[in-house]
């Protein structure tokens, strides 16, 4: 349900200090802007509650890419300053989970944060996993257009 992914993700490129927002796996050679963050894996098994409108739980996870603030070889730093390279790295991953968290439109509302994991892939990148589950209502009848017997809005400026 790509509507799904797509509310997600608007939401997720809208998060302070993410520079790159897409839906599925991260392809290596084609993500340059970090930090960048990425919606997969929603589980949805919606019921149909009548005229193509569908409803119900999902699970999905967001992975958040983060270039590394420090380099092994370097010179040690003072631990304050490892600390709040450290915390302006990361803050792009609170900004994440604040959006996901505020979630709720037509399409995704309820969000709930189950759980985040943190790693290093073998390029040397932060990689932070949060895990959700929300709830999703997706409409797939088509919306008519306005004809004869359904007259639409129109907005006259006033003169004089």
């Amino acid at each position: 349900m790509i509507e799904i992914y797509q509310s997600i993700a608007r939401a997720v490129a809208e998060a302070d200090g993410i520079r790159h927002a897409d839906i599925g796996k991260r392809i290596e050679d084609h993500t340059i802007a970090y930090p960048a963050a990425f919606v997969q894996d929603v589980n949805c098994t919606p019921e149909e509650i009548g005229d193509q409108k569908y409803f119900g739980e999902f699970t999905f996870s967001v992975v958040i890419f983060l270039k590394p603030c420090h380099d092994s070889r370097e010179r040690p730093k003072p631990p304050r300053a490892v600390q709040d390279n450290l915390a302006a790295a990361f803050a792009g991953v609170h900004a994440v989970r604040r959006a996901v968290y505020g979630l709720n439109d037509q399409t995704v509302q309820n969000t709930v944060w189950l759980r985040e994991s943190l790693g290093r892939d073998r390029d040397g990148m932060y990689v932070v996993t949060q895990f959700w589950k929300a709830v999703a209502a997706v409409d797939f009848a088509p919306v008519p257009a306005p004809g004869p017997d359904r007259p639409r809005l129109v907005m006259e400026e006033k003169t004089g």
